[in-house]
Formats: C-alpha cells, sequence, structure tokens
C-alpha cells in the first residue's frame, strides 16, 4: 500500500507529506508544469521584448485565474458546511427542568462512572461481509436506548442502600466513523460523515437528556478518537469528534445539571470523587501479536514519567479503541479498557482475526475506596432481554 512521505515542493518550496516525488498537490504540479510551458515559449527564437513581456503575462494571469477559482471552490463548501451546520442547529429543542428525588441512606455516597467510546456511528456491515455480524445505524440506536435503561436500572438497583446522585460519563473517542480513515472504508458506511455527525448530535443529546432525568449532576468529560480525524495534516483535534462535543456542549445548554469538560489534548486527567482517572483514545498503545497488553505496561510507565514532570498522577487508567473490554490491575491503581458498539467489523476479523461481544463498561466510585460494584453491560442483549 502506497504511504505518504516527507518532500519538499517543487513548486511552493514547502516541506509536506506526499504520495508523489516532486509536489505536494496536484494544483503545485500543475502550476508548476505551467511555469515550465511558459519558459519554454520564452526560450523560442525571433521574439521581441513585447511579444516575451505578453506570453510572461498570460501565463501568471493563467496561475493566477486557476488559484481564485480553487479559492473559489473552497469557500463553496465551507459555506455548505456552513449552512448544514445552521439548518440543524435551529431545530434544537429544550426539555423541562429535572427535580431529583429526596432519599435519606445511612451509607457512604457515590457516584457512577460510565465509559461510553467506539460507537462508530455511520459504520455498516452485514453477517454475510464477516461471517459473523451485522452492525448500522438502526443497531446503535437499539443499543444505545438498551445503554441508557441499564444504566438507569443497575444506578436504581444501588440506590436502595446506597446514596449516589451523580454520574460521570467518560466519553473515549470514536463516536463518528468518517468515511475515509482507511482503504475501502467506502464500501463499509452507511452514510456520509456529514450525515454520521447530525445524527450523532441528535442520539447522543438525546441520550445525554434522558441520563439528565436521573442525577443531580451529569459530568460529561471529552476525548476524541481517532476515527474522528479530518485528515493527517491537521492539528490533533481537527475532528469529528471534538466538533461533536462543542455542538452537544452547546445543544444542551438548557440543561444546567450537565457539565462539558471538553480538553484540545488527546489526554485528560478527570476526578471522580477524589480519584483520578487518566482519560486517552487508545490508539497509541501498540499491539503485539494482536495482544496489547505488553503495549500497555510500556505506555503507562512512560505516561506516568511524563506527568512527573509537572506533578500530576492518576489513580486509573482508562482507553477504549481496542474493541475488547477489559481491566488489568497496576501497582497504582488499573488499568481499564472499554469495549465497542459494533462486535468487531471487517478489518477487525479479517485482518486481526479479532471479535468480541458489543460490551460498555459501567461502575460506582467510593470516596474512599475507589472503584466498588462494576458492570460489562452487553449491548446485543438488547435483541433478547425484555427486563
Amino acid at each position: 500500500m502506497a504511504t505518504k512521505r516527507l518532500i519538499t515542493c517543487a513548486n511552493c518550496g514547502m516541506s509536506k507529506l506526499s504520495f508523489g516525488d516532486k509536489y505536494c498537490s496536484v494544483a503545485c504540479m500543475n502550476e508548476h508544469r505551467a511555469k515550465k510551458h511558459t519558459e519554454a515559449k520564452l526560450q523560442e527564437d525571433g521574439l521581441n521584448d513585447i511579444e516575451r513581456q505578453l506570453i510572461k503575462t498570460k501565463g501568471e494571469r493563467d496561475i493566477f485565474v486557476r488559484r481564485y477559482q480553487e479559492l473559489q471552490a473552497r469557500v463553496a463548501e465551507e459555506d455548505t458546511f456552513l449552512e448544514r451546520c445552521i439548518e440543524h442547529l435551529d431545530a434544537l429543542k429544550a426539555l423541562p427542568p429535572w427535580n431529583p428525588p429526596k432519599r435519606k441512606y445511612k451509607f457512604t455516597k457515590q457516584s457512577m462512572v460510565l465509559l461510553l467510546s467506539d460507537t462508530q456511528i455511520g459504520e455498516k456491515f452485514i453477517e454475510e461481509d464477516t461471517g459473523l455480524y451485522s452492525y448500522n445505524l438502526d443497531i446503535f440506536k437499539k443499543r444505545l436506548e438498551y445503554l441508557f435503561k441499564k444504566t438507569v436500572l443497575i444506578t436504581d438497583m444501588h440506590r436502595s442502600s446506597v446514596p449516589i446522585d451523580d454520574i460521570h460519563i467518560l466519553t473515549l473517542g470514536d463516536i463518528i466513523e468518517n468515511e475515509s480513515i482507511y482503504k475501502g472504508q467506502g464500501g463499509y458506511i452507511e452514510e456520509g460523515v456529514l450525515d454520521q455527525f447530525f445524527h450523532a448530535i441528535e442520539y447522543i443529546s438525546n441520550f445525554f437528556r434522558s441520563i439528565a432525568g436521573h442525577f443531580k449532576t451529569v459530568y460529561v468529560p471529552c476525548i476524541q478518537g481517532n476515527h474522528g480525524r479530518i485528515n493527517d495534516t491537521s492539528r490533533w483535534y481537527t475532528n469529528w469528534d471534538y466538533l461533536l462535543y462543542r455542538f452537544l456542549e452547546s445543544h444542551l445548554r438548557d440543561i444546567p445539571n450537565i457539565q462539558f469538560i471538553i480538553p484540545k489534548a488527546w489526554w485528560m486527567v478527570h476526578q471522580v470523587e477524589g480519584w483520578k482517572f487518566y482519560m486517552t483514545h487508545g490508539n497509541t498503545i501498540p499491539r503485539y501479536m494482536s495482544i496489547p497488553w505488553y503495549g500497555l505496561e510500556r505506555m503507562d510507565g512512560r505516561i506516568t514519567k511524563m506527568l512527573q514532570a509537572k506533578k500530576i498522577d492518576y489513580d486509573y487508567l482508562v482507553f477504549g479503541h481496542h474493541h475488547n473490554a477489559f481491566d488489568w490491575d497496576s501497582s497504582h491503581g488499573e488499568r481499564i479498557c472499554n469495549g465497542s458498539f459494533n462486535c468487531g467489523n471487517v478489518f477487525a476479523a479479517k485482518e486481526l482475526a479479532l471479535s468480541t461481544r458489543p460490551t460498555q463498561m459501567l461502575f460506582g466510585v467510593h470516596p474512599h475506596i475507589g472503584i466498588t460494584f462494576r458492570y460489562k453491560i452487553r449491548l446485543d442483549a438488547s435483541d433478547v432481554d425484555k427486563e
């Protein structure tokens, strides 16, 4: 498979990643060739000074016309994107405020933590593609509704003995599937990235609104995933996930008990009942023989050393990306990997021979003990569970 490499463009002189050998883009290639063509004409014999100046001026004019046309196309594309965004923002509706129930307890208050990641909204494959599973927008919606129902059910079950007012939804990225992350991805998506984006606003915001009706405060710290990246050369937060989080924050500003925390960095440390959770998407944790254990051990140690320079520490390292839910003890806490919504797509099944049940992690956090009870919510149970 062809890979990009760093070159110095023969036209603009800038160092950029490119598939070619000389030019950073097709536009630069065409412009350079036009200049060469003009220079060749100027070398012809029998031309006087006026004819040479005319040839040179026409060549420069053609280059400026081409640049102007390219800028017009880019402006039209950005205007279309903004119009789509504004159109959907105007349709947002507010929900009535929620009054939390009053209860009396004899045990120490705890907080709920839900890990939300790897929903891959917009991905589509059928059982014939993998020989194993199917996934599409309808399946995602059904599993998201099931996740809400089970989160509330489990919380209410524990509230019979433990006061639980707050929930922290650690959102770990890859909410958007995108359409150009890997070669051939276009064959396994149900809709383009813009439609994925607006469906994500609709469904995820409804999920948060519903959750807010059952808790005093909903904290939503957010990290971007690798599937959300818009291109390979922009900053990390030039990302569909980051844009989605900002839209959700604006969309839900009428719900006073929802608080978003949206850093531009690829990581953050979020506190729950005094316990520190280091959040990252997990795509920087390498696999060896399809297993992330060794890579996770090294990454945890290197992150710890890096943060020591700023006197930052953490108790739990939480991430997603690997589509395989597990927890692993460490000397200072735990490493916790969240599951996914899609079981394992065509790439994972074919290239890595990996497939797991779709799950998301839910657990309680005690101010003196840390994580207490925990649940691995199996989302495919939404097809048969009637409770």
